[in-house]
Parts: C-alpha cells; structure tokens; sequence
C-alpha cells in the first residue's frame, strides 16, 4: 500500500499531479493533522524546485478548503507553514523567492489567512535565515519513516472506523428494533435499512484496511528486525578481526622484546679476571722510543736474553734453557779420557 510520503515524493510539475493529491487530502479530512506532518518533513528536505511544488500543494489545500468552507486544513496548516517558510525562504533561489512572496500575497489578497496570520508570514520572511540544523530536526531514518507514516494511517483509519462503529451501534439500537416506539414510516425505514447496510459495508472495509496496515507494519518491522540481527553479525566479525590484530600486536612486541634483549646481552662489556689460576696475567707492551713496537729485552742469566711478549710459550722458553745448559755443563771426550787415565 502507498503512504502519504511515498505519493509526496513523486509529486510533479503537472496540474493534474498537484490537483490529485490536494484531492486526497481533502477527502480525508479527519487525517489532516498526519498529513502535514508529513508535507512539513518533505518540504524541509526536498530539492528546491520540489520545495515550491509542495507550497503550490499546500496553496491548493487551503484554497479549496476555503472554498468549501472547510476551516480545519486551514488552521492545521497555518502552524507548520509558519515554522518552515524562512528556511525554506533562504534556501531556495532569488527566481523561486519571488514566487514564494507572490504566493503569500495572493493568501492576503483572497483573505485565506487573516491579517495578522499573513503579517506573521511575511514578518518570517523578511527575518535571517535559521541555522540549517534546524532543517533536519525532524528527519528519520527512510525505514523508520515508513513506518511511522504506517502507524499514523493506521491511528487514522482506527478514529473513521470507531466512529462508524459509533454510528452503527446507534442506527441498529434505533431501526433493527421493530419493537420500538419511535419507528418511522414504513418506506422511511427501508431507506434507513439502506444507509445501515451501507454503513456496515463500510465499516468492514474500514476494519480490512486496518488489517491490511496491521499487516503491512508488521513485515516491515521484521525487515527491519532481520537488518539488525545482520548487524549483529557483522559486529561480531570485525570484533573477531580486531581481537585478531590485538594477537598479532602481542606476538610482534614479545618478537622485538626478545630480539633486544639479545642484542643488549652481546653488547654487555667483558672483562678479564685479574687473578687467574689457569693463565698469567698478560703486560701490556710499551711502546719503543721511536715509536714502533720493538720489544724490551730482558736478561735471566750469563748471555741468555729472552725478548717478553715473544711468540712462544713458557713451556717452549724452559725447553731451550734446559738444552743450553746441558750442553753447558757435558765434558768433552778429551776431558774425560784424561780423568780415566788419572783414575
């Protein structure tokens, strides 16, 4: 079933367009208040060309309902248009402002609004434009907004319908009982019997477009409940992707933490026990006089000289001391073929 809304928003330039919706409004005339709800949240949001198309609407409504005697569109729409008439006002083009200033002159002109209503008007026209936040206070979700406008024509077609069960109880009460004193005329009560059974038939239909409507906000809302239960879904996916990352952020620091604590460990100074068992403490060699690296001579006895920092060991050192000084103190074979004789 169409809304209100949706037949607002494919409002066009055309006479025939304008005329038709104006028409629908005025035949349900007890709606009036839900429709211009309507009418004032689209008109606040529409492009600018569409803003003017729904003041001519609006001019189309009160104009007939002048004409018809039929105040209530009158003093349902003065309240709204006077809210929306400076932003609309300034937010539209020099060409379509001198259009909306012809539109409140002739409502003077044709006396739709008294004196003072227009002195309003045109007192909001002429005052600064209003922040633009201010525009979109009453905008909802295009969801929400299907629904609501489904809840308004239910609240509609609910008040036409308790006031035709209103009617027909009191109509059965007077012409269903043949008992009665108060009957008409034979032939006058057949008529009533007429508009009764006409009464019902409407109020059947009154009742099954409520139904339908029932139906109708039902679906949606499940629409709008499995959009969420989606939404549930996709929440728990990027959470999972999150906490994923968050593992990914430890793993990597427990990584680097490990790598600096190696590097700080081999960068540690190391240093030489000075009193060790297994190996003598090494001198440091001084530097010769000419600066080169001669090394000092030390002597140990008679003509044997060892150079310190030499490329050998202690154990090598000893070796050739011992040789030198068994080859020392060996006799020759003259010597001791000398000592045999004198023995």
């Amino acid at each position: 079933m169409s809304s209100f809304a949706s037949k607002l928003s494919n409002i066009n330039e055309t006479q025939d367009s304008i005329n038709y919706l104006s028409g629908y409004m005025l035949q349900n005339e007890p709606s009036s208040k839900s429709f211009i709800d309507t009418w004032k949240s689209q008109v606040l949001n529409a492009p600018s060309p569409t803003k003017l198309l729904l003041l001519y609407l609006c001019n189309d409504v009160i104009q007939k309902a002048k004409r018809h005697h039929k105040q209530k569109y009158i003093t349902d729409f003065f309240g709204p248009l006077l809210e929306v008439i400076n932003p609309i006002y300034h937010s539209v083009d020099s060409n379509i402002q001198k259009k909306i200033d012809r539109l409140i002159s002739v409502w003077e002109q044709r006396l739709v609004f008294d004196t003072e209503g227009i002195r309003k008007l045109k007192e909001r026209v002429a005052q600064p434009p209003e922040r633009q936040t201010a525009l979109t206070a009453t905008t909802i979700l295009p969801e929400l907004q299907l629904i609501d406008d489904l809840y308004k024509r239910l609240d509609d077609l609910t008040n036409i319908s308790q006031g035709n069960l209103t009617q027909l109880g009191i109509q059965s009460k007077t012409y269903l009982n043949l008992d009665a004193d108060t009957l008409p005329e034979t032939q006058v009560h057949l008529n009533k019997l007429k508009v009764l059974e006409k009464l019902s038939n409407v109020s059947i239909k009154n009742i099954e477009s409520i139904k339908s409507t029932r139906v109708e906000i039902k679906s949606q809302l499940e629409k709008l409940l499995q959009s969420v239960e989606s939404g549930f879904q996709t929440d728990d996916t990027k959470i999972a992707v999150i906490n994923n990352k968050l593992n990914k952020i430890d793993e990597t620091r427990r990584a680097l933490s490990g790598v600096v604590e190696s590097s700080d460990d081999e960068e540690m100074p190391k240093y030489e026990e000075e009193d060790s068992d297994d190996e003598p403490r090494k001198r440091k060699a001084s530097p010769s006089p000419s600066g080169g690296s001669t090394p000092k001579k030390v002597a140990f006895a008679k003509d044997v000289q060892v150079n310190e920092y030499e490329n050998k060991t202690k154990g090598d050192d000893e070796s050739e001391d011992d040789d030198k000084s068994e080859k020392e103190d060996t006799p020759s074979a003259e010597v001791m073929d000398i000592l045999n004789k004198l023995t």
